[in-house]
This record gives C-alpha cells, structure tokens and sequence, in this order.
C-alpha cells in the first residue's frame, strides 16, 4: 500500500490548506510579475572552499539593480547536492539570471534554480535550491535573458520547461521533495508559450494551449541543426547534439548524423552526441558504448560530462553500472559526486554497486550523494543500513536528513533511525519541510508505528490536511481521525480524496450514507471510493448495487464501473448490472457491460446484443467502447459480426479500427482482413486511436507480421504511450527485436 500513497499524494493539487509547493510553482509569467527587477549576471570568481561565487552584472534586463556586482556564500542547502549542483556549474564567464523581488531572489542557472536572501551590501546567502523552478524554465540562460526582454515589453516569448503532467500521470514531486535536479529523460520539456498574461502556475499549464509541443523542437528544427552539426565551432556542434536529443524521437532522422559524431575529434561532442542517440532511439548499443568508454577519459571535465549524460539516460544505462562504480574512486571529487549520483538516477538496477556506494560513505566529498543513491536503489540496498544509520546522527543537518530520507527509502525494521530526523522536519516550522517529511513517512509505513503517538499530537495540533495524510501515512486503516478532514475535501470534488478515503475502510458508513442522500454532492466520488473499500467492507456492496437505479445517470454510470473493478468480483452484482443493461443512458449501459466482461468472461454473452446496439449510437466514445469491449469478449460476440462489419464504415477512425479488432477476435473474420483498418489507424492524427491499433496488432501476434515496418515508425511518434504500444506490440508479433 505504502508505495502507491507516495505516488498518490503527488497529485492531491488543491486541496486545502493550499496546493503542494511543486504544483504553487510558479510560471515565468508570474515569476516576472513578481519581480522588481531581472539582471543577467555573470561568473568573475568562484571560491570553492570558502562557497562563495563573484557575480558582476552584465545587463539590466527589467528595471534597475543597484549593485554592480554581487556575491553569493552557498550554506548548506536541504539537501548536499543543492551547493554541489550550483558550484559544480559555476566558472568564470558563465552566465545567470536573477529576478529580485526585494529579500529574495531567484537564480536560474539554466537547467537549475536556487532562492537567495539578502544579507549585507552586496552578500546574499543561498536558502535553498529551486528544481521545481525549472517547470517554469529549463534551458540556456541567453534564452532566457532574450525571453525575458521580450516578456517584460509586452510580448509572447515560446521557452522550454520541464513538463508538468500531474494531470494525466506524470509528476515531479517525488523528484523536488528528494531535492534531485529534473533533468534527464525521466523528466522531458515542452516548450511554452510565455507572457504576462500566462497563469500563476505551473500546474495550469498542462492541457493549455498554451504548450506548443514536446521537446525542444520538432521534426522541422531537424534539418536546421543537423547543418549546425557540421560546424567548424566546437561549442555549436555540442549544443547542436544537445538540441537534437532534448526534441526526442521525432527528431530520428538525425540518428545517421549523430552516429558520425560519435567519431567527432572533440570528446564533449561525442558525449553529447552519444546522449542524443539514447534520447531519440531507446537503448541504442553504440551510444551506450560510447558514453561508458567517455567514463574513463583521460580529461577529468569529459569524465564527469560522460557521468552525468549516463545519468541522464537514468535506467537505461544500468549497463555501465560496473564502470560507475570504479568511477566512485576518481580521483576528481565532481567525477565521484557525479557517479553517485548518476547510479542513483538508474535506481535499482544499478544494485551491483551497492557496496561501492556504501565504501563511498566514507568520502566527506560524495556522502551526500552517496546516501541518496543507495535510497533509489530501495530494498536492494540493505546492506547499507547500519552506514547510514550512523549517518543520521551527523551534526550536519543536510546530511542528517539525506541519511533519513534514504533509509525510508529503503525500508524494513531496521530502518528506526530515520524517525527522530524525519520528526525533525515535522516540527521545522517550514511546510515545505513538512510536505517532503510526510511523504517520508508514507514510504516508512509500519516501520514507523512508533512514531504514531507523536504524529497523532501533530495531527491534533494542525488538524489539516497534511497532517491527516502524514497521519495516513502512519497509521494506514486506522487512521479514522482522518475522515473528517478528507470526507468535505471529497465532497468538494477532489478526486484525489478517492484513493486517500479509500484505504480506510471505517469510512465506509459515511461514504455510503453520502451515496444514498439525493442531495449530496458529488456522490459519484463516494462511489469510486466505496469500489476501493468494497472487498473489505462488504456493507458497501448494498449501496453500490442500489445506486445503478439511482435517478442521477453519472451516479449511476460510476457505481456500474464500480462494480467491475471490485476484488472480489462481486458476483451478486451480477443481476443489477443486467438489468442496466437497458439503462436509458448509453455511458451507464456501456460501463455496465465492461464490468458484466470482467465478472463473468466465460458466461457474458448477454452483453452481446446490447453492445452490439451501442455501435450505433452518436457518441464516438460509446461507439469505440462498444467495439472494444465485443473484441475482448471474443467467440461469444460473434454473433455482433454483422454490426461489426457495418462498423467498418463508421467515420471514425477508432471505431473503425476497434471493430476490425473485433471482427478478427471472434473469428467472424480473418486476422489479415483486419490488418488494412489497423495500418490505416497508425497513420491517424488521433493517440488513441495509433496507441490502440499498434496494441491491437500486437495482439494479432505473428499474424500481423506485415505490420512491422509500420510500428518501427511509430517508434518515433510524439506520444509516449504510442511508443510503447508499438514497441509492446513488435515484441508480441517478433517480427524484429526491440528492447525499449
């Protein structure tokens, strides 16, 4: 249970008492209204021992900053990698921005971004590091000095930004609350239309038409680039390759050009070169290769830029692991911290180099990253335990915590040590700290049981909704204390509530009443919160079988959804979902018929006719349901073969495709009569209907071997999920080998 509440929490958005500090991150837009005034620095001295970075201006970009020079001691951060990252960066003649708000400021140093507060005269000393800064930009800072300019007078500048897809699955927080740096192919980029006028945050942005595209560019800024990659200036070819891997896989028609890079004469082309084969064709050998040969060059700055683009493949480069681990004993303390921290960007499979890193904890240079790497590795890193429990008493508090945050990590009994740092945090007086904390103790489950008694006065002192999650966290089912604060938050229509309420089975009694009271609100919430609670609680099933005859078609519509997805399968459900099938409500009698298909596979041929009867409705989404639902019915549906057909020559390309599927399913038809409707379905500008054809074909098996050359292309689709269709899908028929 534990893991999916770490994930879970990361997209509970809104909820009050105010949205998590990754999704209040703000836009550029609301960044540049915020500030007084924006000024473009740049590096004159860097003082490694002391922290300490020389900054002279260059421009005024908005406003007037009054110093013309600046110095910035870098404390400890939250975490040892904040001061590692910015200093590791820093050298003479590199360039920053930094937008003053008054005490504060904020530092982009590109692909980073670190807070500063005002000290005396011209010294600042950084607070914290900023990584969910960089979903409000993400690239080079002469773009977003030139952005900045145009911004401020008024005009739309298109920037690059981590996306943030806490909408449809993707998130970054995990990522910001373990103070990591959201880079690499974990994390991708789009690319932002910026103004004034943008939303506040970041969060608003996905589904905006305010994202022009994935990537820093498109298949058009190919050809562009590729002359770029020919250039008699070094710097031009390395930034070219860096482009040309940030677009991804639409940009693979530059593979055959970056594969003669990876023979440049300058060795920090072939690192970035290398890196842009991985980006734009998973797992390619030669570039993989290349980067773990880079790993032991003879220049200690190749080394390092060899380390960090490995880390930047994150798993995928879990082959080079052995040669990371020699890396961890470089005698370049940037080439050791890298190496860390790169094993810990691949995560578990780079487990071979536990008992480096757990020699590394020794090294003061690369502890820090050290820990946090032996924390990705999770379970695999046991071994570790006793290291990083002494680690954990250090006086240093970034250390102290990263320690703790590792061993939750971890996980097991034998990580108590972790509880008094991660109450130490809890009681910092920072939400932010409190935030990263109770996620922490998510992870820690019942390992942290101990630590209840503390964290119930906790949740009695605050009585909001971090504290009822970090109570959640703890006590798991028997966290009652916390329905009251999650029941009017689910009520509201948060349907984050559904999974949090959802695992505390006394919530059942309120949740039910909530489905049976006509006037409540957004009871269709409660009802897919009783479907998780259901099997544990069977008083809930009475009141899901009742609300398919409820007068509200949504509630309706949920409760038979529900009733698919209970385990058990609810057999006694079975008459009531029937009997909807004849609902007046087409969403009611499609979802009825999908949870009929999961109940009883091997008796649901009375969901034949009624499916059969939804092809014909004027909802496409019924009418691809439908047809989906027919093929994975398979033989019983065949008897729907002749509204199948007429299927065929629906206007949609989805049904089209979803019935042909079916047609070849229930062997109304041959395979090879579907293939021409799947083929034409790769082609069409719509993900669903490409990611379900290429899943369809793979279904086929070794009968849609014709199709090979057309899911090859789809490798390089803009949609993630179509790629990884298409890559599932040429696996299943074996028509080539594929290892995505």
């Amino acid at each position: 249970m534990k893991r999916w509440l770490y994930l879970t929490i990361v997209v509970c958005l809104w909820c009050p008492p105010a949205r998590a500090y990754v999704d209040s991150s703000p836009t550029l837009g609301q960044l540049l209204r915020d500030s007084r005034n924006v000024v473009l620095l740049e590096v004159a001295q860097v003082n490694q021992e002391k922290r300490v970075i020389v900054w002279k201006k260059v421009a005024d970009l908005h406003g007037r900053h009054a110093d013309a020079e600046m110095r910035h001691a870098l404390g400890d951060g939250s975490h040892p990698r904040e001061p590692r990252t910015i200093l590791d960066w820093a050298r003479p003649g590199r360039r920053a921005v930094f937008l003053y708000t008054g005490k504060v400021g904020q530092v982009c140093i590109g692909q980073y971004w670190y807070q500063c507060s005002a000290r005396q005269e011209n010294w600042w000393s950084m607070t914290r590091g900023l990584p969910e800064f960089a979903l409000a930009y993400f690239g080079p800072v002469d773009k977003l000095a030139a952005a900045v300019t145009d911004i401020m007078a008024g005009k739309e500048a298109v920037v690059t930004a981590v996306a943030n897809r806490a909408a449809n699955g993707f998130s970054a927080h995990g990522a910001v609350a373990l103070r990591s740096v959201l880079r690499g192919k974990q994390y991708p980029i789009w690319r932002v239309k910026s103004s004034l006028k943008m939303p506040a945050s970041a969060y608003e942005l996905a589904g905006s038409p305010l994202i022009v595209g994935n990537g820093a560019g498109g298949a058009d800024d190919v050809p562009a680039l590729l002359q770029r990659l020919q250039d008699a200036d070094v710097r031009v070819r390395q930034e070219a390759a860096e482009l040309l891997g940030l677009i991804g896989p639409p940009a693979h028609k530059a593979v055959a050009a970056l594969d003669k890079s990876l023979g440049d004469a300058d060795p920090q082309v072939r690192v970035q070169a290398a890196e842009a084969l991985a980006r734009i064709s998973a797992g390619h050998k030669q570039a993989l290769t290349t980067l773990a040969a880079l790993v032991q060059h003879e220049d200690p700055t190749v080394r390092r830029a060899a380390v960090e683009s490995l880390g930047n493949l994150g798993p995928e480069a879990a082959a080079a692991a052995g040669k990371l681990a020699v890396a961890l004993t470089d005698a370049e303390a940037a080439v050791r911290w890298t190496a860390a921290e790169t094993l810990g960007r691949i995560g578990v499979e780079a487990k071979s180099a536990v008992p480096a890193l757990v020699a590394a904890l020794k090294d003061r240079a690369v502890r820090g990253s050290a820990a946090d790497a032996l924390g990705s590795i999770g379970g695999d890193a046991k071994s570790a335990i006793p290291a990083l429990c002494v680690l954990a008493k250090d006086p240093d508090k970034g250390l102290r915590r990263t320690a703790a945050v590792a061993l939750a990590r971890i996980g097991g009994e034998g990580v108590k040590p972790a509880l008094p740092v991660l109450l130490e945090m809890l009681h910092f007086g920072d939400e932010r700290e409190f935030w990263d904390a109770m996620q922490q103790f998510a992870l820690l489950g019942a390992a942290a049981k101990e630590a209840l008694p503390e964290v119930r006065k906790i949740f009695e002192a605050r009585r909001d909704f971090y504290a009822a999650y970090l109570l959640l966290g703890v006590a798991g089912a028997e966290a009652v204390e916390a329905v009251p604060i999650f029941l009017p938050i689910l009520e509201s229509g948060s349907t984050d509530m559904v999974w949090l309420l959802g695992q505390i089975p006394a919530a059942a009694p309120e949740l039910i009443a909530l489905v049976r009271n006509p006037k409540a609100p957004n009871r269709h919430l409660a009802i897919k919160t009783l479907a998780l609670i259901g099997g544990k609680h069977k008083a809930a099933m009475p009141a899901l079988n009742g609300a398919l005859k409820d007068g509200n078609a949504t509630v309706r519509r949920e409760a038979a959804a529900a009733l698919g997805s209970i385990e058990p399968r609810p057999k006694e459900s079975v008459p009531v979902l029937t009997a909807a099938l004849g609902d007046s409500d087409v969403h009611v009698r499609l979802a009825a018929a999908w949870s009929l298909l999961a109940i009883q596979a091997e008796e649901a041929k009375t969901i034949v006719s009624p499916l059969a009867d939804l092809l014909q409705q004027e909802d496409v989404l019924v009418r691809r349901g439908a047809a989906h639902a027919l093929g994975s019915l398979g033989p019983p549906a065949k008897g729907a073969a002749a509204r199948l057909r007429a299927a065929l020559r629906d206007a949609d390309a989805g049904v089209r495709v979803a019935a042909a599927w079916a047609l070849a399913t229930t062997g109304a038809t041959q395979p090879k009569t579907a293939l021409p409707y799947l083929l034409q379905g790769l082609k069409v500008n719509d993900g669903w209907t490409r990611r379900h054809s290429a899943a369809f074909l793979g279904a086929l098996g070794p009968a849609a071997q014709d199709a090979a050359a057309a899911l090859a292309e789809l490798l390089h689709d803009e949609n993630e999920e179509v790629r990884e269709a298409s890559a599932a899908a040429l696996k299943q028929i074996r028509a080539v080998a594929y290892d995505p």
